[in-house]
């Protein structure tokens, strides 16, 4: 009896000390300049020690209640071990500090904290709120810990001032007017050599170029200038000139190197397999020799009328652990989790998928080949594979070499196999890019969910001028440009 008294003191003293210790938070709203719909509240004597997480809800004028935001107690190897890159929608000053958040957006807390500054968000103008604060124990069970009634923002709804759109104007016109005055310019030079149907000739294509000029050469002006911008998602439009840092950046981000040699690794096996497969595949349907050939050409044109996002998707699905693949291996691998599997996968999806125009290309060039030749290299004696090495290759070198240089820039700009089929991940490195990606999905990351608009750009304009290099220099050793000299 007497044991079971004593436990029952130890409990009831217990919860007395520590709703003693949860009740020391005390509330109070900044006075500050109105927010836009925010508040900024002040949080003293925190007392985190036995807390795991803490909520905060909002509840209105008629009783309403609703959760606002979660954070997360941590100790300091938890929070630099959690902290990353993403910025909270409801920022907090801890003891001084700005609060850093996880990869989910929840805010990381120290234990050992006592003050905090947070500003909350989400308030309707001239509404009147009480917050409530409760903290979690490692058991889950939920403690009030402070309210604050009377929370209220007094910021206005108001409409933004339109952004200047002059610049852009200004642009548009002047490279419209410096086509126009081209044109011009040529129809002038040329009105003597020009017969008299055809007068007009400059003006029908005029307003294609003009499409052209607008969409095509503006949009890379426009990236041009953003590369020496610090624009981001932040202040997109109110940018500030730093020359060639983002440059400097392109060489010293973490994990380029690896990212560059997998798109190496990526192109140059994907140009040499695309131009393997597709000439075996040609040669075969071009023989007229094999039973079917119409039957086979419909199959295995598949993969390219298929959209190519359908049949990636598919493949997403039969290279998990539960998919096909591994139904008809027996086994229970995952593909897309292992980074060389990953890597594997995806190249051999995009060289499936990428084989049926290379084929299409190569049966019509063959088609041209005059069969005349075959006939004498057949009198002749000579072999079938002596004939496809002797005869067939180098009458294709007119259609293989473009065509391995269109090949080699589609696959080093292809997107949307890497992004449907992996979004770049394994991630083998914090802060890095992940396993599969290539430059462009890595742009893309860096662009469009870190918002770093300035060194996306950057890393386009080098793309752009690397490709326009290498493609010149290939079309000069192979002469596969008229008027390109060695």
């Amino acid at each position: 009896m007497k044991c079971w008294f004593s436990k029952l003191l130890l409990l009831g003293v217990g919860l007395l000390t520590s709703q003693w210790a949860l009740a020391d938070w005390s509330l109070t709203q900044i006075a500050e300049e109105d927010r836009y719909r925010s508040a900024t509240v002040r949080m003293e004597g925190l007392n985190l020690t036995a807390a795991d997480s803490i909520q905060l809800s909002l509840i209105d004028e008629n009783g309403g209640q609703v959760l606002h935001s979660r954070w997360r107690v941590v100790s300091d190897f938890e929070r630099n071990l959690l902290a990353s890159d993403v910025r909270s929608f409801d920022p907090c000053v801890i003891d001084g500090d700005e609060a850093p958040v996880d990869e989910a957006g929840t805010l990381l807390i120290d234990r050992d904290a006592t003050t905090a500054d947070c500003v909350i968000n989400g308030l309707i103008p001239d509404a009147t709120y009480t917050l409530m604060v409760e903290q979690a124990d490692r058991s889950g069970t939920l403690y009030t810990v402070a309210t604050l009634q009377g929370l209220i923002s007094r910021g206005k709804d108001t409409r933004p001032a339109p952004l200047d759109s002059r610049p852009v104007t200004y642009a548009l016109g002047s490279i419209m007017l410096s086509v126009m005055v081209l044109f011009a310019y040529f129809h002038y030079r040329d009105r003597g050599v020009i017969q008299q149907k055809a007068r007009l000739a400059h003006f029908y294509v005029l307003p294609a170029i003009l499409g052209l000029a607008a969409l095509v050469v503006y949009p890379i002006l426009y990236g041009v200038f953003l590369s020496f911008t610090d624009a981001d998602q932040r202040h997109l439009g109110e940018q500030d000139w730093v020359g060639l840092s983002n440059y400097l950046t392109l060489v010293t981000a973490p994990g380029v190197a690896r990212v560059f040699g997998f798109t190496l690794v990526w192109v140059v096996a994907n140009v040499i397999f695309h131009m393997l497969f597709g000439l075996i595949l040609a040669s075969l349907l071009a023989s007229n020799q094999l039973a079917g050939t119409r039957v086979y050409r419909s199959l295995l044109l598949l993969p390219w009328a298929v959209p190519a996002y359908i049949s990636v998707l598919a493949w997403s699905g039969m290279l998990q652990v539960d998919g096909l693949i591994n139904l008809l291996l027996g086994t229970r691998f995952d593909f897309l989790v292992d980074p060389t599997a990953a890597r594997l996968s995806v190249i051999l999806v995009n060289i499936w998928l990428g084989i049926p125009f290379m084929m299409v290309m190569l049966v019509s060039a063959m088609q041209s080949i005059p069969r005349d030749m075959y006939a004498a290299a057949d009198l002749d004696g000579v072999s079938r594979f002596r004939q496809f090495v002797s005869l067939t290759l180098p009458t294709l070198k007119n259609a293989i070499v473009p065509l391995m240089l269109l090949d080699f820039i589609w696959s080093f700009n292809m997107f949307n196999t890497i992004y449907l089929l992996t979004r770049g991940s394994p991630f083998i490195a914090f802060g890095e890019p992940g396993a599969t990606d290539i430059l462009v999905t890595y742009i893309f990351e860096v662009a469009f969910e870190s918002g770093h608009y300035g060194i996306a750009a950057a890393w386009s304009v080098a793309i752009f001028l690397g490709l326009v290099a290498f493609s010149f220099a290939y079309a000069k050793q192979t002469r596969v440009i008229d008027g390109v000299q060695r």
